[in-house]
């Protein structure tokens, strides 16, 4: 959805209230964000271990979901990729397939996910993550955190929306608004108070591709067109690269290729140099590299380094043997399976180019639609924003201003928390007009498509047609409701059906009115009445794909019932997953190059070792993070001697220009 900003002038900012504390929250394909805003002041919320981009990924492991860990090699990761889809999107797109063959239940008649040892809908497991979030800005604010403005992409239809909405509920949240991603970046940008003219929102994600026109003028902030793809973002050209590295290295497809494609895709979208080495190992001190212009050989490392103020990068493959060798400013190399993968600049925007050029033709499209012949300047939002192909081609294409200045993965979920503040202060000083990203209607004789709600109309909207039947003596009407922009029903999104029982009538003797209403969230109800017999009929589009009002009810009781212990279960989970992540490395690390320990030392190790072993079978989590401190500090000698010996081992024989 998107928004109208119209604020009265001179009007005052509340003070926060605990007991009223709303935040923004910017569910991501990628990554995930939580946000206050306090007089217009935002606070990113991070979580237990600093971090203001949680990754949305979820597993499961012992009995409690783990949200946020790369490192568990069964997760689920791309969920907002499947709010509202049924069964057979996934089973006709090879990419949203791909992130669920393992877990989809082809047996089952809605979308359900075998996932933590039972069926889930994609709302339940979706909702791990919410509550992950708002039990982190819990114990960060000291206060209950219940209230929350979310953001969706604008071309998000009604189930999606729906799902998301039942999602957050789940977890405990009361949802004050849904906004769309690509208005809430401007509402971010404040262009809504100063600037005039009209403005494109360019909004490439890890999912989404989302693209809105705004009209700005002093206080009046007005769509006035969108586009987008909801199946179109980063993880397509994640999948693109992890396909040109199974062609050229004869390579199988597998979730560790494609988190390594991803670290290629982000490192290569860093414009300025940046070192990074990367590891399952753990941290040792005294690194050893060799840095000659602008590129970083290294060893095998989990250390992450960063110049110039850029993103941290790093990640730690669980299994295979991934290490980043060399980058530079054009190139990268990693090793993977014995194999030296390569990528440089100029291959990987070859690659994405049909991409980029799919997301130009879409801009170029919604600007016809807005019917502007200018714009004042792009706003750029989403992660996949960074790669310097997409700034290049939009300036080249439209010879407008760029503004980057908010970090385009925060910008979403700035404009959300001040829309939080707004809607839960004293003196409420905003107004929301949304549009509908997408035209609504219903099945007429034949098969065709009779709009009612028009895209890009305003929202909050109600709108009545008059309808009869085209036989004698009709007995029901059945009623289809639709969304889209296709002519015939058959090309459009089904979203309901039901039956209207009608007077025995001639032919045209019924006057049927049908209403269709959307609320604020974009939430669509429709009804149906029988003017002469006041016979009527109402449904609230419900994007459950079968889920019936006791299944929805047993799954919100289930999550508040079980909302505490869940948590604590959580907690004590991550910790031995870390735990037994730090042992398998160092245990490895013996077994590789058991010459470089003395005797007395690897008897020290190896009583650490059972000492540790013991504490996770405990299950006591704060003595399992005594013992795990203890054996990070008996084992750091041992890492930083088998760190020199690595990379002693990489240069020997190597020429200058070898490793240059």
């Amino acid at each position: 959805m998107q928004i109208i900003e119209i604020s009265e002038a001179g009007s005052s900012q509340h003070k926060e209230n605990d007991k009223n504390i709303a935040v923004g929250i910017d569910f991501g394909t990628t990554n995930s964000l939580i946000a206050l805003s306090n007089q217009q002041v935002v606070q990113i919320i991070t979580n237990d271990q600093d971090l203001e981009l949680i990754p949305s990924v979820i597993a499961f492991h012992g009995e409690s979901f783990i949200v946020g860990n790369h490192d568990i090699i069964d997760n689920l990761r791309s969920i907002k990729r499947l709010f509202g889809k049924k069964l057979s999107d996934i089973q006709n797109n090879p990419t949203l397939f791909a992130l669920v063959k393992d877990y989809i239940d082809l047996d089952s008649e809605i979308l359900r996910l075998q996932f933590a040892g039972k069926l889930m809908t994609v709302p339940e497991i979706a909702a791990q993550i919410f509550l992950y979030l708002r039990q982190q800005a819990t114990e960060r604010l000291n206060s209950e955190v219940k209230k929350a403005v979310i953001t969706v992409p604008a071309h998000f239809n009604d189930a999606a929306r729906g799902e998301v909405m039942l999602a957050a509920k789940i977890a405990g949240f009361e949802v004050l608004r849904l906004i769309a991603e690509p208005t809430a970046a401007a509402y971010a940008y404040g262009f809504n108070k100063e600037s005039r003219g009209c403005y494109l929102v360019y909004d490439l994600g890890g999912g989404t591709f989302d693209v809105s026109i705004l009209n700005m003028q002093t206080g009046v902030l007005q769509v006035i067109a969108t586009g987008g793809d909801n199946i179109l973002g980063g993880d397509d050209i994640d999948h693109l690269v992890m396909k040109y590295f199974c062609d050229k290295y004869k390579l199988v497809a597998s979730n560790e290729l494609i988190k390594l494609a991803k670290k290629v895709k982000e490192t290569l979208s860093v414009q300025n140099k940046c070192s990074i080495i990367d590891n399952p190992t753990s941290i040792a001190p005294n690194l050893q590299t060799s840095l000659r212009g602008d590129t970083l050989v290294a060893t095998k490392q989990s250390i992450k380094v960063t110049k110039n103020g850029l993103p941290r990068l790093g990640f730690a493959p669980p299994r295979n043997d991934t290490s980043l060798l060399r980058i530079n400013a054009n190139r990268v190399s990693y090793i993977y399976e014995e194999k030296m993968l390569e990528l440089d600049i100029e291959n990987f925007e070859r690659l994405i180019t049909p991409l980029v050029e799919r997301t130009i033709a879409i801009t170029k499209d919604t600007l016809e639609q807005a019917k502007t012949p200018d714009i004042s300047g792009i706003i750029l939002v989403g992660g996949s924003t960074r790669i310097p192909l997409i700034s290049k081609s939009l300036r080249q294409t439209f010879n407008t201003i760029i503004f980057s200045d908010i970090n385009p993965d925060k910008a979403v979920v700035w404009g959300a928390a001040l829309q939080a503040e707004s809607l839960t202060s004293a003196n409420i000083n905003s107004l929301l007009i949304d549009v509908v990203p997408l035209s609504l209607g219903i099945e007429l004789n034949g098969g065709i498509t009779e709009k009612i709600i028009l895209r890009n109309s305003p929202i909050p909207i109600s709108v009545t047609k008059e309808f009869t039947n085209y036989v004698d003596n009709q007995t029901s009407m059945k009623l289809h409701v639709v969304q889209g922009e296709r002519e015939m029903v058959e090309d459009c999104r089904s979203l309901a059906k039901f039956e209207l029982k009608l007077p025995l009538m001639k032919a045209g003797g019924v006057r049927i009115e049908v209403t269709f209403s959307i609320d604020a969230d974009g939430i669509l109800s429709v009804s149906a009445l029988e003017k002469n017999s006041n016979i009527s009929h109402n449904i609230e589009i419900k994007p459950s794909y079968g889920l019936n009002e006791s299944e929805i009810t047993e799954i919100l009781e289930n999550a508040y019932q079980n909302a505490a212990s869940d948590h604590n279960k959580k907690l004590l989970q991550e910790t031995i997953i870390n735990t037994k992540s730090l042992l398998y490395n160092i245990e490895n690390a013996i077994r590789e190059m058991p010459n470089l320990l003395a005797k007395n030392e690897m008897e020290k190790i190896n009583m650490a070792i059972k000492t540790l072993k013991e504490a996770i079978d405990s299950n006591d989590r704060d003595y399992i993070i005594e013992c795990s401190k203890n054996f990070e500090s008996i084992t750091e000698h041992f890492l930083a001697e088998r760190l020199n010996s690595t990379v002693e081992g990489l240069l020997k024989g190597k020429h200058i220009n070898e490793i240059n």
